[in-house]
């Protein structure tokens, strides 16, 4: 455990996001999660890291571990006392959500939260021929369901990597989210910090309220190496740019949507020349320039979570050096 790396802290301020004039923070606090998503301030990474080491279950089903001899219980109480959060509601699983009359289908809800159902469709059909796994990313999703899976992702169900990816869970989370299903978000933290603690290739998260945590229980933290979120972390701005998203007049909009020159120039009326009568409609794309453009895509994608996994790293080196008070270089 003393070679996992921790997942990067990401702190939400809904107050700051309805400023703005986004709407899905309203959701959020439908859920029970506001607190829980604005946790910040001082994190402790190798207790973090010895928590999940240490991590099991007590007679009474509860998580529980020791640090540094003491001995930390997550309990219903510590939950909602830190976190906010309870045990009401469900698994988030579509079979749990059928119980609750949400009987849509996976594909069908996908579909509603995309900004461009035909292209999403042309490409599964591609991928369908050539037997290749469908995927479903959150790159195509309106800007307020990105937002939200983006909340899921990093915070309330938070993994180290593949964070543009919408696995079955994500969607679960998302219906629930969208139809007012209350989630049991206290099993959601549980299963992933045993999933953590199980499989060697998870990356630690919720270390900021791990660490409240450890602070509650008066754990000894003097001389413990402290790091503590900063602008970087806040989805603001920043994050919304690196997104991909960009402020208007009008308030946040997908950098596809910016209305170019073309648009915003006064309309002229059109003078159909005889070639432009007799012109062919665009043929639909073929199978080749599907597959093309399906490859690029994966290219695309892989080089995006290369970036991420870079820049996170180099965040967590700037993170360090910060805390010992050492400049790091503005240029490598």
């Amino acid at each position: 455990f003393a070679c996992k790396d921790i997942v990067a802290p990401k702190v939400l301020y809904s107050s700051w996001l309805i400023e703005q004039g986004f709407t899905f923070p309203t959701l959020l606090s439908c859920q029970g999660v506001s607190k829980f998503v604005g946790l910040s301030g001082l994190y402790y990474p190798d207790l973090v890291r010895v928590f999940y080491s240490n991590l099991g279950r007590d007679e009474n089903g509860a998580l529980v571990s020791e640090v540094k001899g003491i001995k930390v219980t997550l309990s219903a109480d510590v939950f909602l006392k830190i976190g906010g959060l309870t045990r009401n509601g469900i698994k988030p699983t579509f079979n749990e959500l059928k119980m609750k009359n949400f009987s849509i289908g996976k594909d069908t809800f996908f579909m509603s939260m995309l900004r461009d159902v035909s292209a999403w469709e042309a490409n599964k059909e591609y991928k369908r021929k050539e037997k290749r796994k469908i995927t479903y990313n959150a790159g195509g999703l309106r800007m307020e369901d990105r937002l939200l899976h983006y909340v899921i992702v990093w915070i309330l169900a938070a993994r180290g990597s593949n964070h543009a990816q919408i696995s079955e869970e994500d969607m679960a989370l998302l219906a629930a989210f969208k139809n007012n299903i209350q989630v049991d978000w206290v099993y959601v933290v549980e299963d992933i910090m045993l999933k953590t603690r199980r499989l060697m290739d998870c990356k630690c998260p919720y270390a900021v309220f791990i660490s409240k945590v450890l602070v509650f229980y008066k754990v000894p933290l003097t001389g413990e190496a402290r790091e503590v979120t900063r602008d970087v972390h806040d989805i603001k701005d920043r994050a919304l740019k690196m997104m991909k998203l960009v402020k208007t007049d009008a308030g946040w909009i997908a950098k596809e949507d910016v209305p170019t020159a073309e648009t915003t120039e006064p309309s002229q009326p059109e003078v159909q020349t005889e070639e432009e009568e007799g012109a062919e409609e665009p043929k639909p794309l073929s199978t080749f320039e599907l597959s093309v453009l399906a490859k690029l895509d994966d290219i695309r994608e892989t080089q995006r979570r290369d970036y991420q996994e870079l820049k996170a790293c180099f965040e967590s080196i700037s993170e360090r050096l910060d805390a010992m008070n050492i400049p790091y270089p503005e240029e490598l």
